[in-house]
């Protein structure tokens, strides 16, 4: 049996990043040529891996944290199908056999199929879509992101719905679950499966997921009305079945496993943490007629809502949001305003008031007056200031100027529970020659934290990769 563990590690003790940075291109010229999917970075001890979501070059490249050298790219045909470029994530993780030396491996995976490389790039193992279930002969959808559950098993889950087990020694599946399912919508009982576009949360051995449900094709449901759910899945010991979702047979049946959050889309990845009474507290958040973030707690396997805030109608929560544990303020960005949840693990049922920030609140004064339009494009990157006990945040912001849209990487720091915030800087993800900012939509991934020696002590870096202008290191 395989034991796996973290090799990436959380970077929200790092010291913030308070200057204005320098920017250091680094590897491909172009990140993506097919609109930024998947674009993003991981960061580990040693070393940065980068996505990419384009054919014309590898689906994942390592970088050196020290100068930004490229180590070691994948081949092409592990990752890439025709008309299916690379939109997923990895995982970088240590892998242990009973008894013997751990061993650093990242794990990858595409509609293509899951693949995993030794930390100098080796190619362990490949397990081709096909070949994960028979019950799947063309292939189990695309899998979003990686995970490992404490049995050692890799765990992922998919586009068309399925939960995959695999050993992560050589790709052995060990079980595949398709989550199908009955749902009320529309009025009556419709049989379909829950789809997840969105990375999974795992802790111990339950997975816990934000899907949507999808009708069988002789079912026809429009997409509003299907409702979106949050499931809890017991992924079971490392040679045991994943245990299937409960099937409501009336309208009136209310699983355990699974609470409601909205209808239509949930496009952002859950967070979690431990509630007030020691239970995990999920947050997710769902689109519908008004978009909603909401609380959910597993208390002995069941799930219960703890509090939901409904935003305003005609607000989209594109990006996943960010938590800060340690204080439990929560992050949510839509297009027009960010939303501060304070305190997101007292559990006592009621809804939080969110601190709603405007973009152009979050720009330095000089970029602030200049700008028309300010809209969030990216996921937050966190770290905390001890000194000054403020949260710092780190994201892509898309600025308009006469005309012309801009993305900016931005750092702002808000206070314990989010009701005050300062600009510290902004970097402009597109420049010419002559330093010049240039028209771009800058970043759609998630900034990557990592750390680096230098003079003054251990200091705090961002490794970010462009839509169209390839990969950065700034510092």
């Amino acid at each position: 049996m395989a034991h796996a563990s973290r090799w990436d590690d959380s970077f929200q003790d790092l010291p913030p990043l308070r200057r204005s940075p320098i920017l250091q291109p680094v590897g491909h010229p172009i990140g993506a040529l097919h609109g930024g999917h998947a674009l993003g970075a991981f960061t580990g001890e040693n070393m940065a891996i980068c996505v990419y979501g384009s054919d014309d070059y590898p689906a994942v490249v390592a970088y050196d944290l020290d100068d930004g050298a490229i180590r070691w790219t994948s081949p092409r045909e592990d990752l890439a199908l025709p008309d299916h470029p690379f939109r997923s994530g990895v995982l970088m993780a240590r892998v242990q056999l009973d008894g013997a030396q751990a061993h650093r491996c990242v794990f990858a995976a595409s509609r293509a199929g899951i693949v995993a490389y030794s930390d100098t790039g080796e190619r362990l193992w490949l397990r081709r879509a096909w070949q994960i279930t028979p019950a799947a002969p063309d292939g189990i959808g695309t899998p979003i992101a990686l995970s490992y559950a404490d049995s050692g098993a890799l765990v992922t889950a998919t586009s068309t719905g399925w939960v995959i087990k695999l050993d992560p020694c050589d790709g052995t599946p060990l079980d595949a679950y398709r989550m199908e399912t009955r749902v009320l919508a529309g009025g009556r009982m419709r049989g379909g499966y829950l789809a997840t576009f969105k990375a999974p949360i795992v802790i111990g051995d339950v997975m816990y997921l934000v899907v949507e449900f999808k009708p069988d094709k002789a079912d026809r449901l429009p997409e509003p009305l299907c409702p979106c759910f949050l499931v809890r899945i017991e992924l079971g010991a490392w040679d045991s079945a994943i245990e299937r979702l409960a099937v409501p047979s009336e309208p009136g049946d209310r699983p355990p496993d699974r609470i409601q959050l909205g209808t239509g889309r949930a496009r952002a990845s859950p967070s979690a943490t431990m509630g007030a009474d020691g239970g995990v507290l999920i947050c997710a958040s769902a689109h519908g007629e008004r978009p909603v973030i909401t609380g959910v707690q597993d208390i002995g396997g069941k799930l219960g809502l703890s509090w939901e805030i409904a935003l305003d109608s005609g607000e989209t929560i594109h990006a996943a949001p960010a938590l800060h544990r340690p204080t439990g303020t929560l992050l949510v960005s839509t297009m027009r305003r960010l939303v501060a949840v304070p305190h997101v693990t007292d559990a006592d049922g009621q809804a939080r008031a969110p601190v709603p920030l405007s973009p152009s609140d979050l720009l330095s004064p000089r970029v602030a007056t200049r700008s028309t339009q300010v809209a969030f494009g990216s996921p937050f990157a966190l770290t905390y200031d001890r000194e000054r006990e403020e949260l710092v945040a780190y994201t892509n912001m898309r600025v308009r100027v006469r005309g012309r849209t801009y993305g900016l990487l931005g750092a702002f720091s808000l206070s314990p529970g989010g009701r005050r915030a300062r600009a510290l800087w902004t970097c402009p993800l597109s420049d010419n020659p002559a330093g010049s900012p240039l028209p771009g939509p800058g970043t759609l991934g998630q900034p990557a934290l990592f750390r680096y020696a230098a003079d003054a002590g251990e200091q705090t870096g961002l490794i970010v990769t462009t839509v169209s202008r390839g990969t950065f290191m700034l510092r």
